[in-house]
This record gives structure tokens, sequence and C-alpha cells, in this order.
């Protein structure tokens, strides 16, 4: 499904959609609570321009395997949770805030990148709660050069592999 002209989607405007297996929305800047949540075929995303995901927004969208979204600015809670085939999530926010829970159940990811960070992210609660039954030395977060170090000496997300995004070889 492709959608022009929108600048937000309301809450639970797909919600259980299964035969969803695309959808490009070019526009969308805002996507409100439960999006996308169990369009259990959704495999291909495009929001080029979505800053805020609120709560749920993909939650068990389970062939959804890499998703990029290059404006992201902040991740609801709960809004990955059970994307159990997700191996790559690319955020391109110069700041990004993270919701507890945002990325639980992702046990398939491998790479986080945060291509633009100029800042630690900030997230809700611990590092623990965030990506919440996920083995942390599966994942390996890319970040700019200049946030290597930054990123590395965090007491939470020192507890990653932290590489320079340049490195960044999508699974």
């Amino acid at each position: 499904m492709t959608a022009t002209l929108a600048a937000s989607v309301g809450m639970y405007a797909f919600w259980n959609c299964t035969a969803l297996e695309s959808i490009s929305l070019p526009a969308v800047k805002t996507l409100g609570n439960y999006t996308f949540q169990a369009c259990s075929r959704l495999a291909t995303v495009s929001l080029p321009l979505a800053e805020t995901l609120n709560a749920n927004v993909f939650g068990a969208c389970t062939s959804l395997v890499k998703i990029s979204l290059p404006s992201a600015k902040t991740i609801g809670e709960y809004c990955f949770t059970g994307c159990t085939a997700i191996t790559d999530i690319v955020l391109g926010g110069t700041t990004l805030t993270f919701g507890a829970y945002a990325f639980r159940n992702c046990r398939a990811l491998r790479n986080f990148v945060l291509s633009n960070i100029t800042a630690v992210p900030g997230f809700s609660n611990t590092i623990g709660y965030l990506f919440n039954n996920i083995t942390f030395s599966q994942i390996t977060i890319y970040v700019p050069t200049a946030m290597v170090p930054v990123m590395q000496a965090d007491s939470d997300w020192g507890l990653f592999t932290i590489d320079d995004v340049a490195n960044y070889v999508p699974s």
C-alpha cells in the first residue's frame, strides 16, 4: 500500500492486517499506537520522514527483517516487540529517545545502526528493559566515528559491541 499525502497515521489503522506485505508512506511523520501491530506478513516498510513512532507500532510483525527509519527521533514503548525475524534496524535521527521494551523479544537482531546520533540516546528505565529478552553480545551498535568512544564509555550502551557506522554491512 502506498499513500502520499498523509502526515500521520492514527491508532490501530492497520492493526492485524495479516495480508499486508508492504507499506510506503513517504509523507508520514507520526505513527499512532498499534498502527501495524500483528501485521504478520509485513516485510517491506518505507517511512522516510517518520519521526515519532508511538507504542507498539510494529509489535508482532514477525516477517519484518530489516527497517530503515532515516528521520526517527522517538521510538515508543514496545514499538518493535515481538519482531522475531528482524536482524537490522537503522535509525537516522541525530537525537533519539526510546520507550521501555521497544525491542523486546527481537531475538534475531544483530545490527542496530544509529547513523547520525550526536548524543547518547535516552531511554526509559534500564537498557535491560529496552532490549528485554535479547542477548546483548549478539548485537553490534553502529554509530558515527566521534560517538564510538562516548558510547563505549557509557555504563549502559557500553554493554554492547560498539563500532563505527562506516563498518556496517547489512545482514
